[in-house]
């Protein structure tokens, strides 16, 4: 075909004004995919018709110039020369698909200032030329078939637009009820398929760097933590499939901006490149606004992205709209604090108190700290911290840096399983920055122990330490003295089986359900309120303090060391994630401080009042008749491997006093309450009924065995009468074990010595047939013989209220219920050491006795 044909020259107009069509379509689309339809559109319209426009520009010139004889018109120039302009500029944006560098920002938009200007002036040479076709005849039919071409290719241009966007995303909608659990939404309130927002590969074929920085982050295993995927699958199974769109929103947004969290779609998809994604690439940079009441669990709107085309085609597609592609994955919004806030922040929405049982509140932590005030010098955001400008060759980068998509945060531990060696490193750099630890020890030699204070100072974090889920992470101090592998003295050290010692001081949160039982297992339907919550805000510090008893021996500099630790999760949530196989979480060690502590000569002996196992240090009065004289000192009470309420070990110093060596008999008791008015013991129950009193006193045969069924008050008023009082939790205890701490009164052997007297029966016949049993300072009965009251209330003794590990229950302390110590004679097995106590209604009657004590004086 001649280049003067007719039908080259009618080929040349129709993908002309096509290319213009295609091209103003362009320009007025807003939304990423019909935009990249258009855009699509324009490319296949000008690299296939280029070749064609030129052929036909080339025949239209020599024709006309056939025709007239002339030179062409100023104004044929010009839209030769912007064809030109047009066409070049076109080919220079895509020119990174072959390697070059991408243009500055802002030259696609002068491809589309020349194709406006070329358009403007193709249709004023064509009334140009209409006007010089009134004097030639046949110009009319030229005319017509040109109108025909410009109305032909606009139905063409629009109608393939509109087909090709339906074609490029297939929207479907989002079912009845959807997103009921999460204010997560797409900005069209549509389902978005999960390649869409997936495909963070085809990002990574330009932006390299930044896309290895990504892969190694938390946002990338924001769904396939083993931690966070055995949490969502469990929370599904427990509350329901829909349930889990309250994780899904943070965790996993490609899958439920998809569907797969509703009722009826699926449970799950686990396995596909949305769910191994996490929160990718397009998750984060096609939000497009934030819905702010309340900014929490996943509090943002995508808008459906652009489909990702990968290889040339997807190159082409990006470099030929770079501006576009800019402007649309580069919002201000990521820049807002709050983007961040929408995820880590949690609301539940069952508590009335917005505030005071929320977990994950880091953005209000910001809030509240100097760093979220624009005029101050230290003022800085998330991104400042969490984003910091890293060097890289990448295209996104200014002045040859980028915003670390590594994203730090405090999770060292997945970094280290998954082997990431530099993430890890840039976790605990951003630690470590942050913290700082001052080490105080102190020795009281008059009690024999080293006070150490250890201070944690919030000096760098934008939030508290530690933040995030502290109903499931902990943190701590553990201080050693001595040297490390032996400790003369050491408080924070893991057990054999990775739990915390029950003397632990920890930040963290303890949440309580409606019942008052503690929401150990991240279960966040059920939490209701707040049971103990420790942290540092930021600018902020906290003392733990420890009393470490040093034995006598010690001397010389002793070392001191002390490390803040931190593991993302205890040991109770890991045994339930891992069936209890013995598997755990590590532990990062964030800071550690050494000093050292000397012991004068002679240090020890304001301790050495102490007894010895077996030997008195001074003469003690003569005790009263049926008492056993127990001298002042130091001693260890509790037991760091026995139950919850035995724990922590913890010093306490007594004055010498005198205790019974057995318990208060029922004759006894009834010579004492003899004339007090008061009614006799009794309790309507069968086991009771021979020991229930009438008004004339015990049952007979009853006399000689311990006095049960007497509330506190009464067996108070007993001893009073005997001029002598109950004995305190601590006094008992150190009658029982002595000065060396042994764990039964006997011994160490949980099976007490023989003694057929006693054996089977729920309340001994008589006191003191087991002398045997007998504690280092002869006490009889104080375990095999009944429960029996102290002075004191039942309360935690100090730091923890409970073992940190073992939520399985809670142990509920009480100011209105009364210690109870020892344990009935057939019982066996835990909660039967010297160290074992209760909490008891001081009012109830039951199997309980007593034993009174007094002070000695000298």
């Amino acid at each position: 075909m001649s280049a003067r044909s007719p039908h080259s020259r009618a080929l040349g107009l129709l993908f002309g004004v096509a290319l213009l069509a295609s091209g103003a379509l362009l320009a007025q689309s807003g939304a990423p995919v019909a935009r990249r339809g258009a855009l699509l559109l324009h490319l296949a319209v000008g690299i296939a018709g280029l070749p064609a426009l030129i052929w036909a520009a080339r025949g239209h010139a020599e024709a006309q110039r056939a025709a007239r004889g002339a030179p062409a018109s100023p104004l044929s120039w010009a839209v030769a020369a912007l064809g030109g302009l047009a066409a070049l500029s076109g080919l220079v944006l895509l020119a990174p698909v072959l390697g070059a560098p991408a243009l500055p920002l802002g030259a696609g938009r002068a491809h589309g200032l020349a194709g406006l200007v070329l358009g403007l002036a193709a249709v004023a040479h064509a009334a140009q030329a209409l006007e010089g076709g009134r004097r030639r005849p046949g110009r009319r039919g030229a005319a017509l078939r040109a109108a025909a071409a410009v109305l032909i290719s606009g139905l063409a241009l629009g109608g393939g637009a509109a087909l090709l966007g339906v074609a490029l995303d297939p929207r479907p909608a989002a079912p009845t009820g959807a997103w009921s659990q999460t204010p997560a939404r797409s900005s069209d309130g549509a389902l978005i398929r999960a390649e869409a927002l997936a495909g963070s590969e085809t990002c990574a074929a330009c932006h390299p760097v930044i896309a290895a920085q990504w892969r190694e982050s938390m946002h990338r295993y924001a769904a396939t933590d083993e931690h966070v995927a055995a949490g969502i699958r469990w929370f599904q199974q427990t509350n329901g499939v829909e349930a889990g769109q309250h994780c899904a929103g943070c965790h996993d947004p490609i899958q439920l901006l998809a569907g797969m969290y509703q009722e009826g779609l699926s449970t799950r998809a686990e396995g596909t490149p949305g769910h191994t994604e996490g929160v990718s690439c397009l998750a984060c940079h096609a939000i497009a606004d934030l819905h702010r009441a309340p900014l929490a669990n996943g509090s943002y709107r995508v808008e459906a992205p652009a489909p990702a085309w990968a290889g040339v085609v997807g190159e082409a597609l990006v470099a030929a709209d770079l501006d576009a592609h800019r402007r649309a994955l580069g919002r201000p919004i990521l820049r807002d604090p709050a983007l961040c806030g929408s995820c880590h922040q949690q609301h539940l929405p069952q508590l009335t108190t917005p505030t005071e049982a929320q977990l994950e509140q880091q953005y209000a932590e910001w809030r509240r700290s100097p760093y979220a005030d624009p005029a101050s010098p230290e003022a800085k955001s998330c991104v400042d911290c969490h984003m910091p400008l890293v060097e890289a060759d990448d295209p996104a980068a200014q002045a040859g840096k980028v915003r670390s998509h590594r994203m730090p945060g405090a999770n060292h531990a997945h970094a280290t399983k998954v082997g990431h060696p530099a993430q890890a490193e840039a976790v605990l750099a951003m630690l470590r920055e942050g913290l700082r630890l001052e080490l105080q020890p102190r020795l009281d030699a008059a009690a024999g122990v080293i006070e150490v204070a250890v201070t944690l100072h919030n000096e760098g974090a934008g939030h508290n330490f530690p933040s995030g889920a502290t109903d499931i992470s902990e943190a701590w101090v553990e201080v050693v003295v001595g040297d490390p592998e032996a400790p003369l003295a050491a408080v924070g050290q893991l057990r054999a089986d990775h739990t915390l010692a029950a003397d632990t001081p920890i930040w963290r949160r303890v949440l309580l359900d409606a019942n008052g039982l503690v929401v150990d297992l991240h279960d966040l339907r059920s939490v209701r309120s707040v049971l103990e919550d420790r942290s540092v805000p930021p600018k902020g510090s906290d003392t733990v303090r420890h009393r470490l008893l040093l034995p006598a021996e010690a001397s010389g500099t002793l070392p001191v060391r002390a490390r803040l630790q931190l593991r993302k999760a205890n040991q109770r949530w890991n045994g339930w994630l891992f069936n209890f196989d013995g598997r755990t979480t590590p532990v990062v060690t964030i800071h550690e401080e050494h000093t050292t502590i000397a012991l004068p000569a002679g240090w020890a002996e304001g301790a050495a009042a102490t007894p010895a196992p077996g030997r008195l240090v001074a003469p003690l009065p003569t005790p009263p008749p049926g008492m056993v004289a127990i001298p002042g000192g130091l001693f260890r009470m509790g037991l760091s491997d026995g139950e919850p309420d035995e724990g922590p070990v913890h010093g306490r110093r007594l004055r010498a006093f005198a205790i019974d060596r057995t318990p208060v008999t029922a004759g006894e008791a009834a010579a004492a309450l003899r004339g007090k008015g008061l009614p006799p013991p009794r309790l309507l129950l069968p086991w009771a009924a021979q020991w229930s009193w009438t008004s004339a006193g015990p049952p007979p045969g009853t006399e000689g065995a311990p006095a049960i069924l007497l509330t506190r008050e009464e067996a108070a008023m007993v001893c009073a009468a005997r001029g002598a009082r109950l004995p305190t939790e601590p006094e008992w205890e150190l009658a029982a074990r002595g000065y060396e701490g042994r764990r039964y009164p006997w011994g160490e052997d949980p099976t007490p010595p023989p003694c057929p007297a006693v054996d089977g029966a729920d309340v001994p016949p008589a006191v003191g047939l087991c002398p045997e049993r007998a504690s280092p300072f002869g006490v009889l009965d104080m375990v095999g013989g009944v429960l029996e009251w102290t002075a004191d209330a039942y309360l935690a003794y100090p730091d923890p209220l409970l073992d940190n590990n073992a939520n399985e229950w809670v142990v509920t302390f009480a100011p209105d219920a009364a210690a109870v110590r020892g344990s009935p004679a057939g019982r066996r097995g835990p909660a039967t050491t010297a160290a074992a106590r209760t909490g008891q209604n001081p009012y109830q009657r039951g199997r309980v006795g007593f034993r009174c004590a007094r002070a000695l004086e000298g």
